[in-house]
């Protein structure tokens, strides 16, 4: 998979205070942190009602029509980000998951290699989501450190997506596509 990089400008504003150059949460990004669920726009009606019965329509936003400080101070806020069927690399859940969102995804698609995101947060069904969020806000804290790698992928995400173009075009049928 060729993944694509996280703009610049989301990084510079996820280093300013949300993030040390390592990955880490500060403690800024800490207590700006709420109760929030963010939901990728593509996500079904139907998991969005669930979403909603279950933790208060205060608690739930539906990612659609934002400018970039909007989404910016969402990002900020969350601690949950749900996008119920990754198709590819959405942007979204993963600049939702520089900021400190944890990401929770179904199983509809074998991206577990592609993101480095805990096994139970590839939920089977919507029982399963529901679990999943549960236990992401009541121990958030604890569960947020599991997500550095993540977060250290993405920071690095532009020269990752450069070596995998590299890697993809070395690895082709064509002779003369060799670059290096």
């Amino acid at each position: 998979i060729i993944q694509p990089y996280i703009s610049p400008h989301y990084i510079t504003e996820a280093l300013k205070e949300t993030l040390t150059p390592t990955g880490e949460l500060t403690d800024t990004a800490m207590k700006l942190k709420q109760d929030l669920i963010i939901i990728d726009n593509d996500t079904p009606g139907t998991i969005v009602d669930l979403l909603k019965n279950n933790f208060g329509d205060d608690h739930v936003v539906v990612v659609n029509g934002f400018d970039r400080n909007g989404l910016i101070g969402l990002f900020r806020k969350a601690k949950v980000v749900v996008d119920w069927c990754v198709i590819g690399a959405e942007r979204m859940p993963l600049e939702a998951s520089l900021f400190g969102a944890v990401m929770v995804t179904s199983q509809c698609r074998n991206i577990s290699r592609d993101f480095p995101i805990p096994n139970r947060y590839f939920v089977k069904d919507e029982e399963g989501l529901v679990v999943a969020v549960k236990e992401i806000l009541a121990n958030y804290t604890i569960i947020v450190p599991e997500m550095l790698t993540m977060r250290k992928m993405l920071l690095g995400s532009k020269q990752r997506m450069y070596d995998d173009v590299i890697t993809w075009v070395n690895h082709s049928y064509c002779d003369i596509c060799q670059v290096g």
